[in-house]
């Protein structure tokens, strides 16, 4: 049974979290596509967009393409795109075949990912970086 693709989006201090949950299949990319170009181009948005797919179930060589253009995406206008997948999950032994953590970092969790971007590397500005100022969460579900 296919799992229904959602991507949750949140701003903590210092990024702009994505988290993708369910099937990346050719019918529900397009949407999920939208929903992470959107979370990395949204005003107050932050320099660093982590994309966490721990709990992606299903992905096709088209989801690690569109990873690959976000990613340009971003370099073009100086930000940053890391994925988050535990070290044990079965992606991130293919990420590793395919030499993805060389050309997008991949962490373990949304906060080692922060950390190592380190602050000099992210330009705080948004919401989410103030002190006492709150990120926002904005929820998509995707239906596919």
């Amino acid at each position: 049974m296919k799992t229904q693709a959602k991507v949750t989006v949140h701003q903590p201090p210092r990024a702009t979290v994505a988290r993708v949950e369910g099937d990346l299949d050719l019918v529900s990319l397009p949407q999920v596509e939208r929903a992470l170009r959107a979370a990395a181009t949204s005003p107050g948005g932050q320099s660093l967009v982590a994309v966490d797919v721990t709990a992606v179930t299903y992905l096709n060589s088209a989801a690690i393409r569109l990873l690959y253009d976000l990613a340009e995406d971003l370099r073009a206008r100086r930000r940053q795109l890391r994925v988050v997948m535990s070290s044990n999950a079965p992606l991130r032994t293919l990420f590793r075949r395919l030499r993805f953590d060389t050309v997008i970092p991949v962490h373990d969790t949304v906060d080692e990912a922060i950390a190592e971007a380190g602050p000099d590397s992210i330009e705080g500005h948004g919401t989410g970086d103030q002190p006492g100022v709150p990120g926002h969460t904005i929820t998509r579900r995707i239906t596919a």
